[in-house]
């Protein structure tokens, strides 16, 4: 969240015919963190604006017609929720049954040693219990809880920068996002933009003395359905 005051040089970004719109909130990111943010803030009667660089997930198919499963890409696309997890779903209303019957329970995983044995690793206590499900799935069940009326989703957006108080030229306290042909003055700007964030570069340009550190693993997942 941007909180900082910096005094640095301006952008240079034309503003004309640009449309300016006005919310107490924008979330920046539409995948599972941005969506169910939105979510909440939205529910509890906050002017919300969701931005994502990406097309809108549910255009592609009906979320009644997709089924849990694992894909034999090269990167995983899988989730397992856990207790906390299904907790935040329930705290944004959603019904946990009807999440439960497009996943799988999954009470431990196999690792294969490079003694090439395996191991069997427990989530916890015995029967504790994990649900997989298919995260593209889980994304756009909580994409369709959220009330429109409330929170104005927009796909397909490119942010362009993101100014607060100090650079801006009404000096108005307010945070100001830049899209190709938007304006969204705000109260609070959320970064939910994942390991490559934009919001986190914008606040490094904002307060200098803001740090932070990436360490990428090194490797990625693969998820494979043996019968």
């Amino acid at each position: 969240t941007i909180t900082t005051s910096p005094h640095h040089h301006r952008p240079q970004i034309s503003h004309s015919r640009m449309n300016l719109i006005k919310s107490k909130y924008v979330v920046i990111g539409g995948g599972l963190s941005g969506s169910l943010i939105s979510l909440l803030l939205s529910n509890s009667n906050n002017s919300v604006i969701m931005l994502e660089k990406r097309n809108d997930p549910r255009s592609k198919s009906s979320i009644k017609n997709q089924k849990f499963y694992f894909n034999d890409n090269n990167k995983g696309i899988g989730l397992l929720l856990s207790n906390r997890g299904l907790k935040s779903l329930l705290t944004s209303n959603i019904h946990i049954k009807s999440i439960e019957s497009t996943g799988k329970k999954v009470y431990s995983r196999k690792v294969h040693l490079i003694t090439d044995q395996t191991q069997e690793f427990m989530w916890g206590k015995p029967n504790w219990e994990l649900l997989a499900i298919d995260r593209k799935l889980l994304n756009n069940v909580i994409l369709e809880r959220i009330n429109e009326d409330k929170c104005d989703l927009m796909f397909n957006q490119n942010i362009k920068s993101i100014e607060y108080n100090g650079n801006l030229p009404d000096n108005n306290d307010k945070v100001r996002v830049y899209t190709d042909d938007t304006i969204i003055e705000c109260d609070h700007v959320i970064g939910a933009d994942g390991v490559n964030s934009f919001t986190r570069s914008q606040i490094k340009k904002l307060d200098p003395q803001f740090e932070f550190e990436v360490n990428p693993i090194g490797h990625g997942y693969k998820n494979i359905h043996i019968p």
